[in-house]
């Protein structure tokens, strides 16, 4: 009991210090900057809140001007009298107890309750750390099955401090990544609970169904997870195929449709069709030329020169794969997938952020690469050397996070003394 006590303490404290340095990092501009929790992307992931809550999705009912003071993230049609944004409602599903509460709290202090002022902010910064820290708890204990208490540690802490991840949960709070990497992590969780939800097919199908639409929700590029889930887990579907278990398979599919149907309501809100696809003319145009070098080390959002911990996670899998290790080559099979995606989408750097957003939420899979590579030396001294490598690139990666301004301002995508800028530059 006292142990119990003791996590949970240390749990909140956490939870509270990275709330802080969330809330301190968005002290120092205005609820209209481009640095805000409630702009440009943001603003479209998050305004099916206000839509619904407090304008009933009616452009006349919102604030004058409000989509162009919030980065035009969304467009509020004047002619149609609708609320336009091309971005899926997972995270705004996610932020709603949050919003609710902020809503709340406006209410009853005879606060600006329009939906985007200062406690609304304040909100998407909560929930963005507290689906941090449920991400990590998920990924803490999945890791602590098969390792010990001090790999396991070591793995979550360098997923928080040495990767981008930290940059999403303080900062871009408002972005889809940090909500995907907690869904990521809670999804492997119930698939590695399956032994505990044995005999209880309904309950585990819900359950599965659920999280997987969220986390399709959140971003449709997210269905290569789920996709891959089957090959990581393949025992959980064949052993309900081979009894011939329908009852799973209903509940799985029910349950995400419900998650859903409130976007594809939307889409026929949006265009009188039930299937709609809102990024027009966004598409992967590079499939046949993929940027794979840039994508990893251009100055502009390459991965690896703005978290080199990455390699870390690479060379994890790598011996995995050489070990035999089940899941290794899906992983590193999967992650080749996610590369050559997103180095042929039309903007291989996916606009503002920090190093490629895109691998955020794949950390909670590569954590077990980590871990397995933190457990596999024996040698103290061997041990020693990949620890201190750790730290410094977690150090590494803090200090760019906190220097960077949130967009590339280079002359060009190779613009190296933008970069240099960013590494000698004091933190903003």
């Amino acid at each position: 009991m006292k142990t119990k006590s003791a996590y949970l303490i240390l749990i909140t404290l956490f939870f509270l210090a990275v709330v802080f340095l969330a809330f301190n990092r968005h002290s120092k501009h205005d609820a209209y900057s481009y640095r805000s929790e409630i702009f440009a992307d943001r603003a479209g992931y998050y305004v099916y809140l206000p839509a619904l809550f407090i304008y009933g999705f009616k452009a006349e009912n919102f604030p004058q001007e409000v989509d162009n003071k919030t980065g035009n993230g969304f467009k509020l049609d004047h002619e149609s009298n609708k609320v336009i944004t091309k971005y899926p409602y997972g995270v705004a599903l996610l932020q709603l107890p949050f919003f609710l509460l902020a809503h709340l709290l406006s209410l009853l202090m005879n606060y600006n309750a329009s939906g985007f002022t200062f406690l609304y902010q304040k909100s998407v910064d909560v929930a963005a750390v507290f689906y941090l820290t449920l991400g990590l708890l998920a990924l803490f204990s999945i890791i602590k099955r098969q390792f010990s208490f001090k790999v396991s540690f070591i793995t979550v802490a360098t997923v928080f401090l040495g990767t981008n991840l930290f940059y999403y949960a303080t900062l871009d709070t408002g972005m889809s990544h940090v909500y995907s990497f907690a869904m990521f992590s809670v999804y492997l969780l119930f698939l590695s609970d399956r032994r505990k939800l044995h005999g209880q097919q309904v309950k585990q199908g819900v359950l599965l169904g659920l999280v997987a639409a969220v986390i399709i929700m959140l971003r449709p590029i997210n269905l290569l997870f789920i996709v891959f889930s089957f090959f990581l887990f393949p025992s959980v579907y064949k052993d309900k195929i081979r009894e011939g278990d329908v009852r799973f398979f209903v509940s799985f599919f029910l349950a995400g449709f419900t998650v859903i149907l409130p976007q594809i309501l939307y889409w026929h809100y949006l265009s009188s069709s039930f299937i709609y696809y809102s990024y027009g003319n966004e598409t992967f145009s590079h499939l046949a030329d993929p940027q794979f070098i840039a994508l990893f080390l251009a100055p502009n959002n390459g991965h690896i020169l703005y978290n080199p911990v990455f390699l870390v996670f690479v060379t994890g899998i790598l011996i995995m794969i050489n070990d035999k290790q089940k899941n290794g080559l899906v992983i590193g099979l999967l992650l080749l997938t996610l590369s050559y995606l997103v180095s042929s989408w039309w903007m291989y750097y996916f606009g503002c952020g920090f190093a490629n957003r895109n691998f955020t939420e794949y950390y909670a899979l590569l954590a077990f690469p980590l871990a397995y590579l933190l457990n596999k030396p024996k040698k103290k001294a061997v041990q020693a050397v990949l620890y201190i490598l750790l730290l410094i690139f977690s150090i590494y990666n803090i200090k760019m996070a906190l220097s960077f301004d949130g967009c590339w301002y280079g002359t060009s995508n190779w613009d190296w003394n933008m970069y240099l800028h960013w590494l000698f530059n004091e933190p903003s």
